[in-house]
């Protein structure tokens, strides 16, 4: 019994038979990871949906009064009530001076030749 249990041709199918279970070892865990990260991700995109969420109903709170629709109409219109005037402050207007660029001797030359 031992001398056929230390043959070569079992060791060999022993052999084998680790390489398979091996193979799937390593399969299963690779899916175990992408498992995890998918898992991490859809986390995240379930708290960015949550607090996306949590803010569109604080607006449609804000909505629901007669002031908050006011306030909305004002913002996306510049609308004013009868009586009342709208005042647009517009900013001076800024000066900016680009920094003049010096050519190489070498950038010039390539430049008059059409390049």
């Amino acid at each position: 019994m031992r001398r056929i249990m230390y043959s070569k041709l079992v060791l060999i199918g022993l052999f084998f038979l680790l390489l398979v279970i091996g193979k799937a070892t390593y399969t299963l865990y690779l899916k175990q990871q992408k498992g995890a990260e998918i898992l991490n991700r859809t986390r995240v995109e379930l708290v960015t949906v949550e607090e996306h969420q949590t803010t569109l109903r604080a607006k449609m709170d804000r909505l629901s009064t007669e002031l908050g629709v006011e306030e909305e109409i004002r913002e996306k219109f510049d609308l004013a009530k009868p009586g009342e005037n709208v005042i647009v402050m517009v900013d001076k207007e800024a000066t900016v001076t680009a920094p003049i660029e010096e050519k190489s001797w070498w950038r010039s030359f390539w430049s008059w030749l059409g390049f």
